[in-house]
């Protein structure tokens, strides 16, 4: 029985590589450096790193998967905060593929973020996790420096958080606003 369903989700799979084939690879996969810049009112910086895997239904249109994990160490006086937020996304992308070196895109992402935080006043330490909602709209250019790899200039997102607020009611949520700027190699 399960040999019979991955036959079909093969199957299944065909058509959209076969769509991606008019000299676009059908994967993408990107993995670099990220930096996250945390507004708000909380004034955060945080580096880390991006991946994304992007399957190109045609030579315009694709699929996109992205992951992300950002960290911070900070010291205020004697307060001590450790921080690390990862994201889990997928969406749409759009890629305008200018000329055959140069992929400028636009993408809309949605999905989750986990959000960790410890904080260490005295000796005694304090944490705090949430998950929820999370999404990034942006884009960025992509050149291309051979056939099998091309470097991520950039990715610039807009990256909102949406946690649930401890000190309010508790269905109440707060909305944390993010941005995000990405570099790194796709590989094809």
């Amino acid at each position: 029985m399960r040999k019979l369903i991955f036959l079909f989700i093969i199957i299944g799979a065909c058509p959209f590589f076969v769509l991606a084939q008019d000299d676009v690879s059908p994967v993408e996969v990107f993995g670099g450096y990220s930096y996250l810049r945390t507004g708000s009112g909380y004034d955060q910086d945080a580096h880390g790193w991006n991946t994304s895997v992007a399957v190109n239904i045609s030579k315009h249109f694709a699929l996109a998967g992205d992951f992300a994990g950002h960290y911070d160490s900070s010291k205020v006086g004697t307060i001590e905060f450790n921080s690390s937020l990862h994201t889990f996304m997928f969406g749409p992308q759009v890629n305008f593929r200018s000329t055959e070196r140069v992929n400028p895109f636009l993408h809309a992402l949605f999905g989750v973020g986990h959000d960790r935080t410890t904080v260490k006043v005295a000796g005694n330490k304090t944490r705090y996790t949430d998950t929820g909602f999370a999404m990034a709209l942006g884009g960025g250019v992509d050149i291309k420096l051979s056939d099998v790899v091309s470097w991520r200039m950039f990715q610039a997102d807009y990256l909102l958080t949406r946690y649930r607020d401890p000190v309010a009611l508790p269905l109440a949520k707060r909305n944390i606003n993010h941005l995000r700027v990405s570099t790194g190699l796709v590989f094809h």
